[in-house]
């Protein structure tokens, strides 16, 4: 989710993936409850000082020297002077990512009590080499009759409902969807701003972030909506077909924190 010009970060840190309890209204805290990788009150997190840490050295090396934030109030203040907002706020999600390495996302996968579905995974990687996409750590399917389906860790989870056969045409939109959201790190992203938005207590910088966070959401969902639409029609899916598909299952969604509203989703993704 690069949005600013790329440069060198530190090594990933082996520790900064942590799992402990954090408040109700996590950002992420229903994806790992739906894969069974924890209780409603647990959930994964970036250990919070070597976030804070490493937040800050970013942020001093975008100032003058001798200015140097103590904690992650203060170096948002200070990133917000050096950066638009979005970026201010980005910089939280690509410090997150260069501290988890694909290697720990890796391992984290492997530990989640969820056995992959072997055949939807066959089916995905079969799909990932038609589309040209990279094929996630795992795949699991959710026994659920709701239309959900999330990221984690490289992996890909969709909840039962999609696997009607009758209906490739959303499941190949809802897995590139997802597949998206993998290849691009999302969920660690999610993770670091989660980390940044606990760091800031003062109300107007918090309801600035909280804005600021809505719009990469948006923009997230937005990415990998167009990514999902171009692995469906990498399978062979008949446009007209795939459209129905996605309205029907997008088009009566209300704008969130996290999600824009349907209509929005759906104008990108129109047939010309």
């Amino acid at each position: 989710m690069q949005i600013r010009p790329a440069h060198t970060y530190p090594k990933a840190h082996p520790e900064a993936l942590t799992f402990t309890r954090v408040p109700e209204n996590s950002l992420i805290r229903d994806l790992g409850v739906k894969l069974g990788l924890c209780q409603p009150s647990q959930e994964a997190e970036l250990n919070p000082k070597i976030f804070s840490q490493r937040y800050c050295q970013e942020v001093q090396k975008l100032l003058p020297d001798g200015v140097l934030p103590d904690n992650l109030e203060q170096a948002y203040q200070l990133a917000l002077a050096a950066l638009p907002p979005l970026q201010a706020a980005a910089l939280a999600g690509e410090v997150a990512q260069a501290l988890v390495s694909p290697e720990l996302e890796q391992r984290a996968a492997e530990a989640v009590p969820v056995r992959a579905h072997g055949a939807l995974t066959r089916q995905v990687e079969q799909g990932c080499e038609r589309a040209g996409m990279p094929i996630p750590n795992k795949v699991w399917v959710i026994r659920s009759e709701e239309w959900d389906a999330c990221s984690h860790f490289g992996g890909i989870a969709v909840a039962s409902a999609y696997l009607d056969s009758a209906r490739p045409a959303r499941l190949h939109f809802v897995v590139g969807h997802e597949l998206s959201h993998s290849r691009h790190r999302d969920d660690i992203a999610m993770l670091g701003f989660e980390a940044l938005s606990q760091g800031v207590s003062q109300p107007l910088l918090g309801y600035a972030l909280k804005q600021d966070l809505k719009a990469l959401h948006h923009a997230m969902e937005l990415r990998s909506d167009r990514e999902g639409w171009a692995y469906a029609e990498a399978q062979q899916t008949e446009p007209q077909q795939l459209f129905q598909e996605v309205a029907d299952l997008l088009g009566q969604q209300q704008e969130s924190d996290t999600h824009p509203a349907g209509r929005e989703r759906l104008q990108q993704l129109r047939p010309r």
